[in-house]
């Protein structure tokens, strides 16, 4: 079975281009994020045995799937059952399945066409966020692997995650500060990374900024067409989901029809300038790399990154040395 991946960092813009494939009648779509590479891979691997990483990979799949429960799959003729797709999933996993990336998705993809009678000859595509660090892992489910990688300018990229901090990131634990410090480093690893594979694999991999998906959609939609080999269809220029309109997953609340451009170069107005100058500082040469112009001097920069640090060094990285009872 031939793959296509999207991925790129949280609230780059994967959701939408994931979105503009749905219903393609020449792709089998994964609906959901498979979520199991961040949510079952790596922490929960070594730690547990065969039966805890059944019932993980039950829990994953559940809770991406629960939208889908009662609904018609594209292609499919039949209603989604979660329940019993879940236990087709778990009776076809394989001991090699539990610890390997690859053979984790080879199950899921031919348990998703079998169960839902897809076409198997049809690529299958699939999301994922941050995951071209992994890329020669995942490629051996597919040896002709096909990845799509979504970078955004770093700054609105970062806008779109804090209006989130409040209402969902907290319940995770993160506040503003841990919220940035989880992107500066993820983000500059997904913008060389992408650096690295367009370089490296460029008939197998291929980067596409949000702002030129937002500004451009058709004609980057034409590209994406022609280095997939698929065929072009109008729908391309429409993100549904299961074949409905889809308006958007903004932390904002709001409802964008089609492609929304309206936050595009925005990030002024939605992060405070201390937030862009930590940005800036810590991923200039990556930013420059792909065209994203830097506001602030360098000055402006350092001064800015090393408040950041002194709190960055406390929370994660000092450990007292000075207590009564350390020698």
């Amino acid at each position: 079975m031939n793959f296509i991946f999207i991925t790129g960092h949280r609230k780059s813009g994967t959701t939408l281009l994931h979105k503009l494939f749905d219903g393609h009648p020449s792709l089998n779509v994964y609906p959901t994020d498979i979520s199991l590479l961040y949510a079952y891979f790596p922490c929960f691997v070594p730690s547990i045995d065969n039966t805890e990483s059944l019932d993980r990979i039950r829990l994953v799949l559940g809770k991406s799937l629960s939208k889908i429960d009662g609904n018609v799959v594209p292609g499919a003729n039949n209603v989604f059952k979660l329940d019993s797709f879940l236990n087709f999933v778990i009776n076809r996993m394989t001991p090699g399945a539990l610890t390997s990336r690859s053979e984790l998705l080879s199950v899921i993809a031919s348990a998703w066409c079998e169960f839902n009678d897809l076409d198997t000859s049809l690529p299958f595509l699939l999301k994922e966020t941050t995951q071209s660090i992994h890329w020669h892992d995942i490629k051996r489910a597919d040896e002709k692997m096909k990845m799509i990688q979504i970078i955004r300018d770093p700054r609105d990229n970062f806008a779109a995650i804090a209006a989130g901090v409040k209402g969902y990131y907290s319940k995770m634990g993160e506040g503003p500060k841990e919220t940035l410090a989880s992107f500066i480093n993820r983000a500059r690893l997904d913008l060389l990374t992408a650096s690295q594979l367009s370089h490296v694999n460029p008939d197998e991999f291929r980067a596409v900024k949000f702002e030129d998906l937002a500004l451009e959609l058709e004609k980057q939609m034409r590209d994406l067409v022609a280095f997939l080999g698929i065929d072009w269809c109008a729908s391309l220029l429409s993100p549904t989901f299961l074949g409905e309109e889809f308006l958007g997953n903004s932390h904002e609340d709001k409802k964008m029809d089609g492609v929304y451009s309206g936050n595009v170069g925005r990030w002024r107005e939605r992060i405070a300038d201390e937030d862009a100058k930590v940005i800036e500082f810590w991923m200039r040469d990556a930013m420059h790399e792909w065209g994203y112009r830097l506001e602030f001097n360098e000055q402006e920069k350092l001064n800015a990154y090393s408040r950041f640090y002194d709190w960055y060094n406390c929370k994660y990285f000092y450990h007292d040395s000075f207590q009564a009872n350390v020698n």
